[in-house]
């Protein structure tokens, strides 16, 4: 069964799991700090995280890998998120939407 646990018991070993040293080293999400496996990561900022989890930090918008900006290693939605709080200020800069949040 490649080491998952059943019954409590180690699938490799038969050691109970509660005696049992950790077996995998699971990364840890950098937003919730639970545990990352490999069907629900996503990869950004050279950090494993929760699909849900990797959100824009103005608006909560769920990004996408590669399809974000990030300042100071937070990620930010493109539009208007980081356009709006670190892009050029002033009329006409911006869009629409040239203020500051």
């Amino acid at each position: 069964m490649g080491g998952w646990m059943r019954n409590r018991h180690c699938c490799i070993c038969r050691v109970l799991i509660r005696i049992h040293p950790p077996i995998f080293n699971m990364p840890k999400c950098p937003k919730c700090q639970k545990e990352v496996y490999f069907a629900e990561k996503v990869t950004a900022l050279n950090k494993d995280w929760h699909k849900a989890c990797l959100k824009c930090a103005k608006c909560n918008k769920v990004l996408t890998a590669g399809k974000f900006l990030e300042h100071e290693g937070t990620p930010y939605c493109e539009k208007p998120c980081f356009g709006a709080m670190f892009g050029p200020g002033g009329f006409g800069h911006g869009g629409t939407e040239s203020h500051k949040y």
